[in-house]
């Protein structure tokens, strides 16, 4: 896999040894799917760039983060934090 770079704070990650995809997550009582993330309607459609994951991306020793990546990144969309952390809370 590429080396992923923070070019924002010129940190380099070191390669992840696994990714997997969860096909779904629970968001309170219900189990929402990536493509419930995918904003479409009659008029418009997802572009085919556009994509939502649930990924678990597995480093080899610990990173610090939270580490957000991709489209959005800016706005918190692609936030990846531990899996034992807390989900984080509304705003």
């Amino acid at each position: 896999m590429q080396e992923i770079e923070d070019s924002q704070r010129n940190r380099r990650l070191p390669d992840p040894i696994d990714v997997a995809w969860l096909p779904a997550i629970a968001s309170g009582p219900r189990s929402v799917s990536p493509s419930d993330f995918i904003v479409a309607n009659d008029r418009t459609q997802p572009k085919p760039d556009h994509v939502a994951a649930f990924p678990i991306v597995t480093f080899g020793q610990a990173v610090s983060g939270p580490i957000a990546l991709g489209y959005g990144a800016h706005f918190g969309l692609g936030l990846l934090v531990p899996l034992d952390a807390e989900p984080p809370g509304c705003m």
